[in-house]
C-alpha cells in the first residue's frame, strides 16, 4: 500500500512541476517523447515510470537535484543521495544486493546488480537520437548466418545521462586497450 501512496504522490508532484513549468499535459508528453495516453497514466498514478523516464522528465523540466531526487524516491526507487546525482549514482536505501563499483571521473558510483541476472549478448545495436534523449535497441540474430535481427531490449536515457555513459565507456575501453597492448608487449 505504501507503494501506491508514493506513486500517487509522484503523480501529484509531476503534475505540479509540469504546471509550474508552463506545459500542458499534451505538450509535455510530446516533449518527453511519449503518447498523451501514457503521460495521462503517469499523472494519474496508473503506471510506474522507469528511472530512465524520470531522468528524461527531470531534464525536460530542468529540475534541481532535490526535485529530481524526490521524483525518484516517490516513484519507488529508494532514497537518492543528491550529491551524487550529477554522477548518476542511485542507491536504494533498503537493498541487500551486492554492490559493484565503477570509477567515474568524479567519484565511485554504487550500482546495485541482481546476481541472478545473466548478461545478454547482442549481435546488433541501433541508436536513435532526438533533442530529448537517446534510445538504443539491442538485437540478436534470429538464426546463425542470417541477417534477420530481433530486438531483445531497449534502453532509453536523457542526453545528459548519455554523455556521462559515453565518457565512462570511452574511459573503460581505453583502459582495456592499454591492458591488451601491455599484455601483447610482454608476449
Amino acid at each position: 500500500m505504501q507503494e501506491d501512496t508514493e506513486l500517487q504522490n509522484f503523480s501529484i508532484l509531476l503534475r505540479t512541476l509540469r504546471n509550474a513549468a508552463g506545459y500542458s499535459a499534451s505538450d509535455f508528453a510530446e516533449k518527453i517523447g511519449i503518447t498523451n495516453t501514457f503521460y495521462s497514466r503517469l499523472e494519474n498514478a496508473k503506471v510506474k515510470p522507469t528511472r530512465a523516464r524520470i531522468e528524461i522528465i527531470s531534464d525536460a523540466l530542468s529540475l534541481n537535484d532535490a526535485s529530481r531526487a524526490e521524483l525518484i524516491q516517490l516513484a519507488g526507487y529508494g532514497t537518492v543521495n543528491t550529491t551524487d546525482l550529477n554522477a548518476s549514482s542511485f542507491s536504494t536505501s533498503d537493498s541487500n544486493e551486492p554492490k559493484v563499483e565503477i570509477e567515474n571521473e568524479k567519484l565511485l558510483n554504487n550500482i546495485t546488480l541482481d546476481p541472478a541476472m545473466a548478461a545478454l549478448y547482442v549481435d546488433a545495436s541501433y541508436i536513435s537520437v532526438s533533442e530529448d534523449g537517446v534510445v538504443i535497441d539491442f538485437g540478436q540474430k534470429v538464426n546463425y548466418g542470417s541477417n534477420e535481427v530481433r530486438v531483445v531490449t531497449r534502453v532509453g536515457m536523457s542526453v545528459s545521462h548519455s554523455e556521462r555513459v559515453l565518457k565512462l565507456l570511452t574511459k573503460q575501453l581505453k583502459l582495456l586497450q592499454k591492458e591488451i597492448e601491455e599484455k601483447n608487449a610482454k608476449a
